[in-house]
């Protein structure tokens, strides 16, 4: 169940209520007449309700609200006007803000015209939320998040394309770093499978944060000295190689450091001798019906510098075919080692995270807690909102400018770009 809004749930162009003065009786009355009416009229028939109490020649217009289905919540200008069906009298002319919110359907809202002396009857189908699609297959999830580098000597790297989620964030050295998330279902079939995963590195803290929202259980190569104390304060199960623990080998066609390689079925079966773990969740993710595209304003092309090198600049460019982002990172296509294949997001998030550096190593610390700004591309489109995190031991939301939860598409992989304030971000 999603969470309360925090800036309330109105649509982003509500306002004031735009209607002649009414009284609440007539609403009432208004609302009675609808209860009676038929739950389909001919196509152009006009409501009765409306009808009772606009004239033709009247200034002002009236609606009717009668989704399909059971009754929604109906939010008029940003007033809550209560369930439906609601008839609306006195409705001045001109454009006017409608919103349905149904516990168990995705929420409706759109901008209605009316004129003066016109009837209208709006009878939105709301469409049911599917969380993830297809839903079964996702119930329960029992993931499994691995450090992977990005040093120019472990490139290519191997696995991220099979991955659900991925997250970048800087290490140290303007050098960045990633956690690809895997989500098993090993009770269905497996879930989403790597035979190969790497080169596997070291953790910080703030990405063990970032995989205790999903109660995952970590594959990593040691961890810096705050992020041993991460794992403490979490708890989340972990398989680390400098501890000694098996799933992790190491490749003869690479130099160490670069050459730790884990898959899913061996990190996995490593993992289930350090206890059950799991299930966990899919984090700060919510998904929408895979069959609405994102309505927003359109960006298909996305860059971000990570500041200071330009060894990180990360590049999208949305594939309306397959409706994917192409990554390029580099200045060049960003490649699987072991197909060769360019990899792509199915959805792009960017988070704003202030950080600073804590050591003489120039390792990071990142703000993971309050609120920043976000970017959110989807569908070729381009919501900008904020995230926000109460504190270490909670889940990340992400919202919109409307204070509603940012929905991504299910299938595919979501690249989580976690930038520092000095990072350049840019879309068209």
């Amino acid at each position: 169940m999603d969470p309360k809004p925090r800036n309330g749930d109105a649509s982003a162009g509500a306002g004031s209520v735009s209607m002649r003065p009414v009284s609440r009786a007539v609403v009432l009355a208004l609302l009675a007449l609808a209860c009676l009416l038929p739950s389909s009229h001919a196509a152009g028939e006009a409501p009765s309700a409306c009808q009772a109490v606009t004239p033709p020649d009247a200034p002002y217009g009236c609606l009717e609200i009668l989704p399909i289905g059971a009754s929604a919540n109906v939010t008029f200008d940003g007033v809550s006007l209560g369930l439906s069906p609601v008839g609306i009298p006195n409705v001045e002319p001109g454009e006017h803000a409608l919103r349905l919110d149904r516990t168990g359907s995705y929420p409706w809202y759109g901008t209605i015209t009316i004129g003066p002396g016109e009837v209208r009857r709006i009878d939105p189908p709301l469409a049911p939320q599917v969380g993830v699609f297809p839903y079964e297959y996702f119930h329960t999830v029992w993931p499994l998040a691995v450090m992977v580098e990005n040093h120019p000597d472990a490139r290519p790297q191997t696995g991220l394309d099979r991955a659900n989620v991925v997250y970048e964030a800087l290490a140290e050295g303007g050098i960045s770093r990633f956690m690809a998330i895997y989500m098993l279902t090993p009770d269905v079939d497996g879930g989403a499978q790597a035979d190969v995963i790497g080169p596997v590195r070291s953790t910080r803290h703030y990405f063990v944060y970032a995989a205790a929202e999903y109660n995952a259980t970590l594959v990593h190569v040691g961890a810096s000295p705050i992020g041993y104390a991460a794992l403490r304060a979490t708890g989340i199960r972990n398989v680390n190689e400098s501890y000694g623990d098996p799933g992790i080998w190491r490749s003869p066609r690479r130099f160490r450091p670069h050459n730790a390689y884990t898959s899913t079925d061996d990190a996995f079966a490593a993992a289930a001798d350090k206890g059950p773990g799991g299930p966990g969740s899919w984090g700060p993710l919510v998904f929408k019906d895979p069959s609405f595209a994102a309505q927003a304003p359109g960006a298909t092309s996305i860059r971000i510098r990570y500041p200071p090198r330009g060894w990180y600049d990360v590049a999208y460019t949305w594939d309306p075919v397959t409706n994917t982002y192409p990554r390029v990172m580099d200045g060049a296509p960003h490649l699987d080692a072991l197909t060769g294949q360019q990899l792509a997001a199915r959805n792009v998030v960017i988070q704003v995270i202030p950080d600073a550096v804590i050591d003489r190593e120039g390792r990071l610390d990142l703000a993971q807690t309050g609120e920043g700004p976000a970017y959110y591309f989807v569908d070729g489109t381009v919501m900008l909102g904020t995230w926000t995190k109460a504190d270490f031991g909670s889940r990340s939301f992400f919202w919109d400018t409307a204070g509603n939860l940012v929905r991504l598409n299910a299938i595919g992989t979501t690249w989580i770009q976690l930038v520092p304030p000095e990072a350049v971000v840019e879309y068209e």
